[in-house]
């Protein structure tokens, strides 16, 4: 039984913020919301509000932007300079 209430409170002191990455403790605050049956807890009404506004940019689920020219030339270029040069910086000597 101790071991059980040990456990719920250590989840209750655990919560992250999801917009900020801020220790937040849910007892302390009403700022929650829902999203996919998870209740997500908030350090301040703004930060709800943006991730009411887009919960998936907060969670990570959104597909990966694709790289435009310029991104695409600077990884050939980073990729390049790794094979020449080894994982670090060029050395003379």
């Amino acid at each position: 039984m101790e071991a059980a209430k040990t456990i719920e409170r250590a989840a209750e002191q655990a919560a992250i913020d999801p917009v900020c990455g801020m220790n937040v403790s849910p007892n302390k605050r009403g700022l929650v919301a829902s999203y996919n049956g998870t209740m997500h807890h908030f350090c301040a009404e703004s930060c709800r509000t943006a991730f009411i506004k887009d919960p998936e940019k907060y969670l990570g689920t959104k597909p990966a932007k694709k790289k435009g020219w310029l991104g695409r030339r600077l990884e050939r270029m980073a990729k390049s300079n790794t094979e020449h040069f080894g994982g670090g910086r060029p050395s003379c000597h």
